[in-house]
């Protein structure tokens, strides 16, 4: 721990008041080498108090963080934040909030304005709801289970693929979650929809193919009975929809539909075609590849149905126990045409 300092130069009015205002966070006045020129009350330090030498001393720690926000802010000239997990000095494990801004005083150049923000109890409660959702989730998944185990079986495996095609799709981790959670519970609406129509061996009545259509709109209002959920609920809805805008329930074209639940569309109806149904044969892998060349761009996204492609054609015939085999994406082979 370095020595305790006080002040060499007064700054000016102006930044005096900015550093020792009343804040509900603690703020210091660094210089470009970390110094602690001032703190105010949530630092623990009172006006004219000495303060810490480093501005990583008050984080009790003995060195500066791998992660400085104050670096980055000298190196960019911008504002710096990070999240930093330190133990107090009771050693319980805090979750901070760092950040360093330059100040815009061209007289008193190389100063910065550095926050703390305790982010743990924030933390804390996003666990908490983490473990909630995930209860929610394994809620749903049970009751699907109980209501139709091959439906359940049926939607491990449009998430398994889902994920898949997304890794290769440049989306973010949020999307990947909401991708994960919609593929999971989309034939959720199932349960409301009468058994003996879902395992019927022949062909659908119009009466009996519309109740099996509400299955869509059915899981919508399910899952969105959680609010956090509405945008998976969105994702459920579309995922029958097709890109010339023959889908169901709502006819959208293109884009308008929603790119996860694009990606389900084309997982869905690989595991339908792969895997026996009640009203026909699974179909050879030469055959399902031939059916999403021939659907790209009218029923499904091309992109994703080409990425599919590619994956079954580097995998082989059980793509399933081989999928961590790489396809070649620069290639012609295999895409779609």
């Amino acid at each position: 721990m370095g020595g305790k300092i006080g002040f060499v130069k007064r700054p000016d009015p102006e930044l005096t008041s900015m550093a020792w205002r009343e804040s509900p966070v603690a703020q210091m006045i660094l210089d470009s080498r970390g110094n602690v020129l001032m703190a105010n009350r949530q630092c623990g330090f009172l006006p004219g108090e000495p303060v810490l030498g480093r501005c990583y001393e008050y984080l009790s720690r003995e060195k500066p963080c791998r992660k400085c926000p104050l670096k980055n802010a000298l190196e960019s000239g911008r504002q710096s934040r990070i999240l930093k997990k330190t133990p107090d000095v009771q050693g319980k494990i805090r979750c901070l909030e760092l950040t360093a801004r330059p100040l815009p005083f061209p007289d008193q150049p190389g100063l910065f304005l550095y926050t703390v923000v305790d982010r743990t109890g924030e933390l804390e409660l996003a666990e908490e709801l983490e473990d909630a959702t995930l209860d929610y989730i394994n809620i749903l998944s049970h009751v699907l289970l109980l209501n139709d185990k091959e439906t359940f079986i049926h939607s491990e495996t449009v998430g398994e693929l889902a994920l898949l095609i997304a890794e290769h799709m440049g989306i973010s981790e949020r999307e990947k979650r909401e991708l994960a959670i919609a593929a999971a519970l989309h034939d959720i609406g199932k349960v409301g929809v009468v058994s003996r129509i879902i395992r019927k061996p022949g062909e659908l009545t119009e009466a009996e193919r519309s109740l099996v259509r509400s299955h869509s709109l059915l899981g919508e209002e399910i899952v969105s009975q959680a609010q956090r959920f509405s945008r998976v609920g969105k994702i459920i809805r579309n995922h029958h929809e097709m890109v010339d805008g023959n889908g169901y329930p709502d006819g959208l074209r293109g884009e308008e539909i929603p790119l996860a639940s694009r990606i389900i569309a084309v997982a869905d109806a690989y595991d339908a075609m792969a895997n026996d149904r009640v009203y026909r044969k699974a179909l050879d892998r030469e055959t399902v590849i031939g059916e999403f060349r021939r659907c790209a761009g009218r029923q499904f996204d091309p992109d994703v149905a080409g990425i599919l492609v590619k994956l079954l054609m580097a995998a082989g015939d059980s793509w399933l126990q081989e999928h961590d085999k790489e396809p070649d994406f620069n290639s012609e082979q295999g895409g779609i045409r």
